[in-house]
């Protein structure tokens, strides 16, 4: 009994909490700009931090974060753009509001190819951290990957 016990507790422990899901898709906007989207489906009760707060001391919390690997196919700009409805949740500690997505954020980014004829493969991932009205779990890595042609 002992032994069942045991083992179901770690099939609980072993099951992988994933209240975010991503996907990516591009539109070509030009012969060689593309609007890369980074879209997050999350789960009821879960959030991911908005990157613009209402203070410079909630600056500090973690927003997710859009990672390129570096190629010489492309040249990125320095503006990313995130779409949803933000919305302002209390934080646990203190009397602080902080600013969320929760449901469906999408970010998007334009690249411009060196090469209108040549392939460029873009990859990289997106950093992020969950939270739900208790916690937050570890931050997490997901990679992505675009074939523009």
């Amino acid at each position: 009994m002992l032994l069942m016990l045991t083992g179901l507790f770690c099939r609980l422990n072993a099951q992988k909490l994933e209240p975010v899901k991503w996907s990516f898709s591009s539109d070509k906007i030009s012969e060689t700009e593309y609007v890369l989207f980074f879209d997050a489906q999350i789960e009821s009760g879960w959030h991911v931090n908005a990157s613009v707060q209402q203070t410079a001391d909630d600056a500090a919390l973690i927003a997710p974060q859009i990672v390129f690997n570096p190629t010489e196919a492309v040249t990125h700009s320095n503006f990313t753009n995130e779409i949803g409805e933000m919305e302002v949740v209390p934080q646990s500690i203190g009397n602080k509001t902080v600013n969320v997505y929760a449901n469906r954020v999408t970010y998007n980014a334009i690249v411009i190819k060196k090469s209108r004829t040549q392939v460029a493969e873009i990859s990289g991932y997106v950093s992020f951290i969950a939270c739900d009205a208790n916690r937050c779990l570890s931050p997490q890595k997901v990679p992505f990957e675009f074939n523009l042609n």
